[in-house]
Parts: structure tokens; C-alpha cells; sequence
């Protein structure tokens, strides 16, 4: 037997292929370890970062999208704004007409609204 415990409690090693046997097992099962947690460490660091890169292209994605339904609706509304400039200086024309022909009639003209200024000629 290669190993023994002597009456201290203390183990006895007689040959030197056992030591290192055992050193080695040691040692491998130490590095083993170790590379198998900086695997795992590296692994989770570029789980970590993928699923903040897929975050960042989701979000990306989804502002892309929202971007092109707003130049939608600013579109839509500049749009909306031309229509109602238009109706504007038509009302505006309408009315300079209707103050014209009340001239020409002899027919009073309302007081001007205080906002008259803002009319569209």
C-alpha cells in the first residue's frame, strides 16, 4: 500500500508517482475549474452584450417606425394646413368683395373685429 496513516493521524506516501498522481489530479481539476468559470464568466458577458445589442436594435427598429408614422401625420397636416390657408384667403376675398359691394350700395360696414389683422390678403 502506497498509502498509510501513521499513529499521529498523518498520511504516509511512499512512492513519488503517487504524490504527483495526486498533485496532478490537483492540478488539472484546479484548472479545470478555473477555465470552465472564465468560460462561463466570457459567456456571460457576451449573452450580456447580445441582449443589450438585440435591446438597442429592437428600440431602434420601433423609433424607425414610429418616426415614419409621425412624417405621416405631419404630412397629413401640412397637408390640412394648405386646404384651410386656402379656404382662408377665399373667405378673406369673399368678404373684401361683400364690403365692396356694401360701398357701392351705400350700405353701412360692420366695426372691424379686433383679430382683422390677422386676415389673410
Amino acid at each position: 500500500m502506497a498509502i498509510a496513516i501513521n499513529r499521529r493521524g498523518f498520511f504516509l506516501m511512499d512512492d513519488w508517482r503517487v504524490v504527483a498522481g495526486i498533485f496532478a489530479t490537483v492540478a488539472v481539476a484546479a484548472l479545470g475549474s478555473f477555465w470552465s468559470w472564465m468560460s462561463g464568466k466570457q459567456k456571460g458577458r457576451v449573452d450580456s452584450q447580445r441582449t443589450i445589442q438585440d435591446g438597442f436594435s429592437t428600440l431602434v427598429s420601433e423609433l424607425q417606425e414610429e418616426r415614419k408614422q409621425l412624417m405621416n401625420v405631419i404630412a397629413a397636416q401640412a397637408m390640412r394646413i394648405t386646404d384651410l390657408e386656402g379656404e382662408v384667403r377665399n373667405l378673406s376675398q369673399l368678404i373684401l368683395s361683400m364690403e365692396r359691394l356694401m360701398m357701392k350700395n351705400g350700405l353701412s360696414i360692420p366695426p372691424v373685429l379686433p383679430n382683422r389683422e390677422n386676415v389673410i390678403e
